[in-house]
């Protein structure tokens, strides 16, 4: 028809995302559609799509979504809020990679340092901070890893005392002994009437931690006494 036309390919549409207040454009969004030139006018928009199908021309993309729930057999209402919710938060991760990790540059350096109140434009003050936070770090991490740990319960607090008494004699209990394997290897150590009330201890023990239907309040309260009272010399 000897009339100059061409074929322009963009993005139609996009979302914006509700939390982190950046536009989405997807591939998705992709768009292709034809112009041609009109003497006195220049390039005009010839789009088929705003014939077919006008939502698409003003909503972009996100009319996809609408139309198949509309369609028989589509995903319902709930199922496609999930499936948007859960791409939104994958975007959002990429996106918080892609700013903080991919993009991290000096410009967003000097703006972290500021949000914390640190002067980017000395070296001195930033290498402070660093120390201390790193300080605080392995502070963190040693007191999670070097504390003893609590007993879990009465019985093993109450077992934990005897262990302990033990070990002010010089009879500690290795990690890896059982209660049995521990009195047999300490009783030497012990006097006649210790190392009986020891046994008592161990045995009362035993049954609290391995037999459930036999642990009552009396029955732990009297481990505790006998614990209490347990004062090997």
């Amino acid at each position: 028809l000897d009339i100059p036309a061409r074929v322009v390919t963009g993005y139609q549409g996009a979302e914006r995302h509700p939390d982190g207040g950046y536009w989405i454009v997807r591939q998705a969004d992709a768009h292709a559609w034809a112009e041609v030139w009109i003497a006195d006018r220049g390039w005009i928009r010839i789009d088929p799509t705003q014939a077919v199908a006008p939502e698409r021309i003003e909503r972009g993309a996100a009319s996809l979504d609408a139309l198949r729930e509309a369609r028989p057999g589509g995903l319902a209402l709930g199922g496609l809020d999930v499936l948007r919710r859960l791409r939104l938060t994958v975007d959002s991760i990429a996106h918080g990679w892609n700013q903080w990790v991919l993009g991290y540059d000096r410009t967003r350096q000097q703006s972290l340092l500021a949000r914390v109140g640190l002067d980017s434009t000395d070296p001195r003050e930033i290498a402070a901070a660093l120390g201390l936070a790193l300080a605080l770090g392995l502070s963190g991490v040693a007191l999670a890893t070097l504390r003893p740990r609590r007993p879990r319960d009465a019985i093993e607090h109450a077992y934990a005392r005897f262990c302990g008494r033990l070990a002010a004699i010089g009879a500690p209990r290795h990690d890896h002994e059982t209660a049995i394997r521990y009195l047999q290897r300490i009783h030497r150590l012990l006097s006649e009437a210790d190392a009986r009330h020891a046994e008592d201890i161990v045995v009362r023990y035993n049954r609290l931690r391995y037999d459930p239907d036999t642990v009552t309040p009396e029955r732990v309260r009297e481990l505790r006494h006998l614990v209490d009272a347990f004062k090997p010399s």
